[in-house]
């Protein structure tokens, strides 16, 4: 934050957190009575972290008042994957690609089945995705598309190999996927099927253009070298790595609303981007 102290940007549902009271935009000042300005961002996070069943005491402040809050820690997985309704609309925020996200992307397809004709679009927000794996992209997108590839790999010799495809199995309702210049690699993939399936159309800005494998190689030090062996390429589309994708819908955010979007306090009556892409799924109905 500006003053120098940690600024809360988002609360977990059922996290020690959100049980302790903790609350979206609190600064935390001190943790154990340790001044969190001066004990640095590494130090306050060591402070913050310890065992299960173990508590610690966080200061924080709100409305210009100081207070200690105990927070007892327990073992939580962080989602990466949210959904909420914008009337018949749901909403997905998928912020990592991951073996998790997986797992919290199915139980929200569940849960969007089990309302039947009550949700008629969904809006997939990757906006500032940069983390995550193909594999786990694809096992997202095998949930959405019909029987087909996924992604191929292309090698320095010439060679193309198929990596992934999807089964039979689809979902029918309209689609529309938000991106932005912080949209990298595995939610490239997923956007850019997602759009070569005739599934999504793609609101924002262009992406970042990160369209290479990379292997990782363990020395005998200890140490390891990751290399780039490959250029992948989505279901039909061509290799992004250096261009990005262009959306169908350029929407830009304002500098000060980038700035929001990426701390999370960015209020949906004031993200046009999503409004457009709520705007293009309705016209898509």
């Amino acid at each position: 934050d500006e003053s120098g102290y940690y600024r809360v940007n988002e609360v977990y549902a059922g996290s020690p957190a959100e049980q302790a009271g903790l609350l979206q935009n609190d600064l935390i000042v001190a943790v154990e009575g340790q001044d969190a300005k001066t004990a640095g961002y590494t130090k306050t996070a060591e402070l913050l972290m310890g065992e299960p069943g173990t508590s610690v005491v966080v200061t924080i402040r709100r409305d210009s008042v100081d207070s200690d809050v105990t927070v007892l820690r327990k073992s939580f997985e962080v989602p990466v994957v949210t959904m909420t309704m914008m009337d018949s609309n749901a909403y997905i925020r998928i912020t990592d690609f991951s073996p998790a996200a997986v797992e919290q992307f199915q139980k929200i397809m569940n849960d969007i089945a089990a309302e039947g004709e009550a949700v008629t679009g969904i809006v997939f927000d990757v906006r500032n995705t940069r983390s995550g794996d193909l594999d786990s992209a694809s096992d997202i997108l095998d949930m959405l598309l019909p029987a087909g590839d996924l992604y191929s790999a292309s090698y320095k010799d010439g060679t193309t190999e198929l990596l992934r495809r999807s089964d039979t199995n689809e979902v029918t309702l309209p689609m529309v996927t938000i991106i932005n210049s912080k949209t990298q690699y595995a939610a490239e993939l997923f956007a850019a099927d997602l759009r070569d399936y005739g599934k999504s159309k793609l609101v924002g800005v262009n992406t970042y253009g990160q369209g290479l494998m990379q292997e990782e190689y363990q020395l005998k030090d200890g140490s390891c070298v990751v290399l780039s062996n490959a250029q992948f390429m989505p279901a039909v589309s061509a290799n992004f790595n250096g261009v990005g994708l262009v959306p169908d819908y350029e929407t830009a955010l304002s500098v000060d609303d980038e700035k929001k979007l990426l701390y999370d306090q960015l209020l949906p009556a004031n993200d046009t981007q999503l409004s457009k892409a709520v705007e293009v799924l309705e016209a898509a109905k």
